[in-house]
């Protein structure tokens, strides 16, 4: 019989890291899938971002469930109270590893990354969580970075975060920052793209928003260590879909980074 139409499944997963996540689990009507399509999102994003792709997938992968969640501090989730201890990339990772075992406990797993997701990604990726066995294919667009970034580049991470907390997601949304996040071309012929983004990133609450500008930050410095890029590609299938367009990253810089990987470039397309 031919697949049903996507339908999804929207709940909030509770997470023995205290964290309460928003999620979005999509699919065809199979309950056991083959394998599990998991989608981070990056800085100010959310679920949505993932939408418009979602049905493509699942045409391609009828017998595969897409699941993606707001990070904590996203979207409809929740930042955690950690007390006095700063939200970290330790904190979403421990949070991703809690989400796996909960939610994808079993069946092959590909990840999926957005910009700073990609990030998130990498991080796991070399940790020893059993449940690496199970990751058959990476998919990272508009990402990773280098890390470290330098002095300067840590310093206007920082000053952002501040522009954040003060006045909201409004303080970089403008027609400066826009096109650099979807392109000169999207800005130009469909502007409703810029839209939504400006749309999905104000509804980030202020706070929350500019902690994860500050976990990301602290994550890029020395003291955080550095990635190991053969290692990844080395274990992992890993394809790489760069925008063209992409001036926040840079398509060149990205793929410097990943030499042993299938990479795709998308004309006309920002990060």
């Amino acid at each position: 019989m031919p697949p049903t139409e996507p339908q999804v499944a929207v709940k909030v997963v509770e997470l023995p890291t205290g964290s309460k996540l928003h999620t979005e689990r999509w699919h065809t009507g199979i309950a056991n899938p083959s394998r599990t399509i998991l989608c981070l999102h990056g800085l100010g994003g959310t679920t949505n971002i993932y939408y418009p792709i979602t049905r493509h997938l699942l045409s391609l992968l009828p017998d595969s469930h897409v699941l993606s969640y707001d990070r904590a501090g996203s979207g409809l989730s929740p930042l955690t109270d950690y007390g006095n201890v700063p939200f970290s990339m330790a904190h979403m990772l421990a949070d991703l590893e809690a989400f796996i075992a909960s939610e994808v406990s079993t069946g092959p797993i590909i990840l999926v990354g957005h910009s700073m997701g990609t990030m998130i990604i990498s991080r796991w990726l070399l940790t020893s969580s059993p449940a690496l066995e199970r990751v058959s294919h990476v998919i990272f667009i508009g990402g990773p970075m280098e890390v470290p970034v330098t002095p300067d580049q840590h310093e206007f991470r920082l000053r952002l975060a501040d522009a954040i907390a003060l006045g909201g997601p409004a303080a970089m949304l403008d027609d400066r920052m826009l096109p650099l996040l979807t392109g000169k071309t999207t800005t130009v012929t469909r502007p409703l793209v810029n839209a939504l983004m400006r749309a999905i990133v104000m509804s980030q609450r202020n706070q929350a928003y500019a902690a994860a500008i500050h976990a990301f930050a602290e994550d890029s410095l020395p003291a955080a260590g550095p990635i190991d890029w053969d290692a990844i590609q080395t274990r992992f299938k890993v394809l790489l879909l760069c925008g063209e367009e992409d001036l926040l990253v840079g398509v060149d810089r990205v793929v410097r980074l990943l030499t042993k990987s299938t990479v795709r470039i998308m004309s006309e397309i920002g990060q």
